[in-house]
């Protein structure tokens, strides 16, 4: 299982993005860059080396500013969700969400997690901070997303194997 860091983080920090990138037809300019990255080949499990960095506010829609931490690793589309590992730690330490070519992808701190109680009565968060639950009345407001009893409690566990590292191409 990955243990689930909430604890503070220090940075720049050595990370590895694991998820399912896809190629992203929409965005044509980018193409070049998504083939040449992940060889063409996309909707298979990748581990995307990185760093991660300070948060930097990040509003999404009509919710409150998170504090969403950036890294560098090279994500897609289908990498929503992805898990943040420390490579220091081998510990969780964010879900990637969102990213901007050649600018910066952002992640949701374990940390932030850990505050919303709906989330925390579901994970084994180590190193938690006190919930203080910001995001109560915009659960409450929203009915598509109201709260529901959780149907499972306890922790969450993963398994992550890693085969012989490789290098998909020089740095230039």
């Amino acid at each position: 299982p990955i243990a689930l860091d909430a604890g503070p983080l220090r940075f720049p920090t050595e990370i590895a993005v694991i998820g399912f990138p896809q190629r992203d037809p929409w965005n044509l300019e980018t193409l070049a860059d998504q083939d040449a990255v992940f060889e063409g080949k996309f909707g298979r499990k990748c581990l995307q080396p990185g760093k991660l960095g300070p948060p930097m506010g990040y509003r999404p829609r009509s919710w409150p500013a998170v504090d969403a931490l950036v890294h560098d690793a090279s994500t897609l589309g289908g990498n929503s969700g992805s898990v943040v590992l420390s490579v220091g730690s081998g510990a969780a330490v964010g879900l990637h969400f969102a990213g901007f070519h050649r600018k910066h992808n952002h992640c949701v701190a374990m940390r932030e997690l850990a505050r919303d109680p709906r989330v925390r009565d579901l994970l084994a968060f180590e190193n938690a901070p006190a919930a203080d639950d910001p995001w109560s009345a915009h659960w409450l407001a929203d009915q598509e997303l109201q709260p529901q009893q959780p149907v499972r409690r306890g922790p969450l566990e993963l398994t992550v194997s890693f085969g012989p590292p490789r290098i998909l191409r020089e740095p230039q």
